[in-house]
């Protein structure tokens, strides 16, 4: 944009907090892919859904 120009809307707001995936799509994702059925990746899916969800730690 050149210097001179003047803009009249605001700038974008900034997220209040961070960004935090979803389990369930993060692991509804992993289901649907065609490698779902390899064991390493059956083995993370299995892990995700079988762990308990804490605040801090989505996923791991």
């Amino acid at each position: 944009m050149p210097d001179d120009a003047r803009r009249d809307d605001p700038p974008p707001l900034l997220p209040s907090m961070r960004f935090r995936p979803d389990r369930n799509v993060f692991l509804h994702t992993l289901a649907r892919l065609p490698e779902a059925r390899e064991p390493w990746l059956r083995a993370i899916h299995d892990r995700v859904r079988n762990r308990a969800p804490a605040r801090t730690d989505p996923f791991w």
